[in-house]
């Protein structure tokens, strides 16, 4: 037994639900179901990142056996909720069956296999997003669907097309071009595409665009089963020899005699096979005839065979069922060609030696003069036997053939139906063969039991039926999509003209229960593969069977039904796979909410087949609400401002949830049009990205906006602001002893950059063909730039300021400075610029208070009084906080007067009193300006701050592209 211990709020940590149990998944499906919760992490013997074995993938989930326990399974609180409104499942696959593991949200780490390939650097393909957050489009992107449903194919017309249904994104878009790969749809021969907005699908409603024909096929769940995967469908005639050697050996054996024969090759274990001619006689009858024979067949490439015997009757020395051997067999005849300059006779001959069944035995009679016709079995010599009727006056075929056949009395004959137990590749052993027929027993006992060699015919008897194969899926389909194909082409060609041949196939299907017993009416579905006269190139089928009782699992299987044309003289080609089988359901729901959709059909024509994988893209612009007088637009319009998108993603109930009330949207505004005049060009004012993470938080959606304009968000109050980071002479707010906790500040000063940074390595997406641009500083020569991946930023002049701030800055930075300070600190804004003293030389002097009286208060050091003030006096509260009261000379060393009552009362009687600490005297240096780069409450009222250097030089290239 292993432990597994649940913690379903971390919020309560002590709230532990224990399990013991055998099955670990099994007992986590049994509390959450399928699918894991949002959040969830699983963890051995103990929590942290090293022992995290959260499982995503099925060999990662099967690997956890491996492991002792105890287990942890944490549900973390998370961001935005997965937001998967569709109906269709995603992909019908174990994959839905894992627990999921998250990823932690980091905005510039775009290249992992849960985002959207919109944000990918390369190998942007359409695929399934299995639990993956519906993308969020805002601006212009060139987007790649996410795939909805399993895509399938099917033929028509012998042609092979994809049929694929995705999703665009949430909301309403403007559809500017739509390309498979690089190349236009309209452009690909075959291809057909509908873009179709929020609340209309395949299954209602027009598309808002059409390119190529219309679709007409509605949304279908679609599960392809893996056991299907290229099975040649053989012919029901195609496991035959005739008149081989073969040599039969008591109790079951059949051992081939001819090397070149191999029995697994043409039968299997179970196959009921006939078996003929397998007789042992005592002598040998030999015919030949003293005057010319005649040959002939029915067709130019079809039996029987035929040879006419004059002034004879030969119908009681031959019958029908008897193996006859031809020897001598030559025969000559000739025509007059007909071929204009070149008439003339010509002679043809052909030797028909070899072992035939007689298919009968006839008589004519002529003025009392009988002529005898036998016909035979041809098959597979038919190319040896005459057909004079071709050409101009043709002549008889002639010859004097040797007929031979076992005469007088039959010792034993093997033949029969029997099954097959087990083969190898010379050697058919047969499932109690004396039951069929006693002259085994004879063989036995009567002739040493074998026999010799002997020329018999085994044909199988049993249908060749591909399956039957299990399906099971999530819901009871009611249909299978079976794909049929002939890759070479169907044909039959005697190398001077080339015939259609047609290919018939069943496929059956029934419901099976939970415990492998079908049940309900078997389903069946007979149809043809049609060949061609003129082509060779593939000939396919689409077979669809409707399926009528409700069930999970089916059973399935497949046949070819029609005989391969083993009569033909010349080449067969007939060779029939099957390819693909979907379980599939129509998805009832008419629409699927506030999403844009696309579907597809991608025929296989030689442009559709350049691209090797599927990369249909489209170029859209978000629709989102305007500003107007008092609020915003009802009406939806296409915009890449930043401001008009940091609106919209606040008031996106399923993203920001906020009222109008808690934005500054003048200020916004206003921040938006400084931004476009300081710069001197719209794009500065832009954003276009794809927010794809389930995990990513409303502030972090709203600061990587802020971010791609040069901006900081901050809420001041109820109301989100956005702060303008650029050059300015001013500074926000001054920090000294005063406000600066004694001791806390330090300094680090460098000559070059700490990292070692050596310039500016920054990629951004290119409006002009949408590929991942490098912008390098100051060249491409750096052996360790500062590497950048912009979120949301799609103009080159706008990223090219971005890559020359952070160069600058890289330059010019040579100071850090971090300090702990009074709690007016959290007014700040990251970007801002401050001025700070240098306190770390400060004197300073502290201890304890003993006893206070009103505002005096008794010291337990004494202090300096004669230092240059003034004095600012810092005491650690009750309540953890520490504040700063300025204070004087009480009239001796050890008492001090506050300028005002501290915050909560001072402690003195008690084992730790309050401690203070004084700082004395203005600043030994001059205040010099800082840049604001991280900020931390401490201990809930005092706040930590970062900053580097201010520089007027990190803005120096701010207005390169000002008129």
């Amino acid at each position: 037994m292993i432990v597994v211990n649940i913690i379903r709020n971390v919020l309560e940590p002590t709230q532990i639900a224990r399990h013991e149990t055998d099955d670990l998944i099994g007992l986590l499906r049994s509390e959450f179901g399928s699918r894991a919760p949002v959040g969830a992490r699983l963890y051995n013997q103990y929590i942290s990142d090293y022992t995290d074995v959260t499982p995503t993938s099925k060999e990662a989930e099967e690997a956890l056996a491996s492991l002792d326990g105890p287990f942890w399974l944490v549900i973390e609180p998370q961001g935005p909720e997965v937001w998967i409104p569709l109906a269709i499942s995603a992909v019908l696959s174990v994959a839905s069956m894992m627990l999921f593991q998250t990823k932690i949200p980091n905005v510039a780490q775009r290249n992992v296999n849960a985002e959207s390939p919109n944000n990918g650097l390369s190998a942007r393909a359409n695929r399934e997003r299995v639990n993956g957050r519906i993308p969020d489009i805002f601006g212009t992107v060139r987007s790649t669907p996410d795939l909805l449903s399993v895509p399938y194919l099917i033929f028509d017309n012998h042609v092979e097309k994809e049929v694929a249904y995705m999703c665009v994104g949430r909301g309403s878009f403007e559809v500017h071009d739509v390309r498979e790969d690089e190349t236009p749809v309209a452009q690909i021969a075959g291809m057909s595409v509908e873009v179709y907005g929020p609340n209309t699908s395949p299954n209602s409603g027009a598309p808002q665009l059409r390119i190529g024909n219309a679709i007409n096929t509605p949304v279908l769940s679609v599960k392809r089963t893996s056991s299907v995967n290229g099975q040649t469908l053989l012919a029901p005639n195609w496991a035959r020899l005739v008149h081989s050697p073969m040599v039969f050996e008591y109790p079951n054996i059949i051992r081939s005699d001819d090397p070149s024969t191999d029995f697994s090759e043409l039968f299997v274990s179970g196959d009921v096979i006939a078996v003929s001619g397998a007789s042992v006689s005592q002598g040998l009858f030999t015919y030949s005839h003293p005057i010319d024979v005649s040959a002939d067949k029915a067709g130019p490439r079809s039996g029987p065979g035929t040879l006419r015997f004059p002034e004879v009757d030969l119908s009681d020395r031959f019958e029908a069922g008897q193996v006859v051997e031809i020897t001598n067999g030559y025969f000559v005849w000739s025509y007059v060609s007909g071929a204009g300059d070149t008439d003339g006779t010509v002679t043809r001959s052909t030797i028909i030696n070899g072992i035939y069944s007689v298919i009968g035995v006839s008589v004519s009679w002529n003025q009392g003069v009988p002529t005898s016709t036998i016909s035979f079995d041809i098959v597979g010599n038919e190319n040896l036997w005459p057909y004079p009727h071709e050409g101009l006056n043709p002549s008889i075929a002639t010859g004097n053939p040797i007929l031979s056949r076992p005469s007088g009395e039959v010792l034993y004959d093997l033949s029969g139906s029997y099954s097959i137990d087990t083969i190898t590749a010379n050697e058919i052993r047969l499932s109690n063969p004396e039951a069929v027929n006693p002259d085994w027993l004879v063989l036995r006992d009567e002739h040493g039991g074998i026999t010799p060699s002997i020329r018999a015919t085994v044909q199988a008897q049993a249908e060749r039926w591909i399956g039957w194969m299990l399906v099971e899926s999530l819901d009871a389909p009611d249909q299978l999509i079976a794909n049929f194909l002939a890759l070479n082409g169907l044909y039959l060609d005697n190398g001077r003209q080339q015939y259609r041949t047609d290919v018939g196939i069943e496929l059956q299907a029934q419901a099976v229960d939970e415990q492998g017993n079908p049940f309900g009416a078997l389903h069946s579905l007979s149809t043809t593969v049609i060949g061609s006269a003129t082509s060779r190139s593939t000939r396919a089928l689409t077979g669809r069977l409707n399926l009528t009782e409700t069930s999970r699992r089916w059973r399935i299987r497949a046949r070819r039904t029609s005989d391969s044309n083993t009569s033909f003289e010349g080449s067969v080609v007939d060779e029939i796979k099957w390819r693909d089988l979907y379980v599939a359901k129509q998805v009832t729901e008419p629409h699927f909410g506030d999403v844009t959709t696309v579907q597809s059909v991608t025929m296989a024509t030689e442009g559709a087949l350049a691209a090797k994988e599927r990369k249909l893209n489209l170029l859209v612009t978000r629709l989102i609400p305007r500003r107007e007088s008092g609020g915003f637009s009802a009406s939806l319009h296409s915009s890449n401002s930043a401001a008009d998108i940091l609106c919209a993603v606040a008031l996106d109930p399923r993203i920001g949830n906020r009222e109008v009330g808690e934005l500054d949207i003048d200020g916004i505004y206003a921040t938006h049009e400084d931004i476009v005049d300081y710069f001197g060009f719209s794009e500065a004012g832009d954003f276009s990205y794809t927010f794809d993470k389930a995990e990513m938080s409303f502030e972090e959606t709203f600061q990587a906006i802020a971010s791609a304009v040069f901006c900081q968000a901050y809420r001041r109050g109820s109301r989100l602001r956005l702060f303008f980071e650029r050059e300015t002479d001013e500074s926000v707010l001054l920090f000294n002893h005063r406000n600066t906790l004694p001791g806390s500040e330090s300094r680090a000063f460098s000559f070059g950059p700490k990292e070692g940074y050596d310039g500016v390595q920054y990629e951004y997406v290119s409006p002009d063909d949408d590929a991942v641009l490098t912008i390098y500083l100051p060249n491409m020569g750096a052996i360790n730039p500062q590497k950048v991946e912009s979120v949301g930023v799609r103009s080159h002049r706008q990223a090219m300021v971005h890559a020359w701030r952070a160069w600058n800055k890289i330059q010019h930075k040579h100071t850090t400075m971090e300090r702990d300070c009074l709690g007016e600190a959290d007014l700040l804004v990251l970007g801002q610029r401050i001025r700070c003293s240098d306190t770390t030389r400060a004197g300073e002097q502290g201890g304890y208070i003993m006893a206070v009286e009103g505002l005096v208060v008794r010291l337990s050091q004494p202090m300096d009084w004669s230092q240059t003030g003034p004095h600012m006096m810092f005491v650690q509260n009750s309540d953890g906080q520490t504040e700063g009261i300025p204070v004087v000379s009480g009239g001796n060393e050890f008492t001090a007067v506050l300028s005002r009552a501290p915050r909560v009362p001072i402690v003195t009687a008690s084992a730790q009193p309050t401690g203070y600490i004084i700082g004395s005297g203005e600043e030994q240096r001059q205040a010099q300006p800082f840049i604001l780069t991280s900020k931390e409450q401490i201990d809930g009222h005092n706040v930590r701050i970062s900053a580097i250097n201010y520089a007027s030089e990190y803005y120096s290239k701010d207005g390169m592209y000002r008129q």
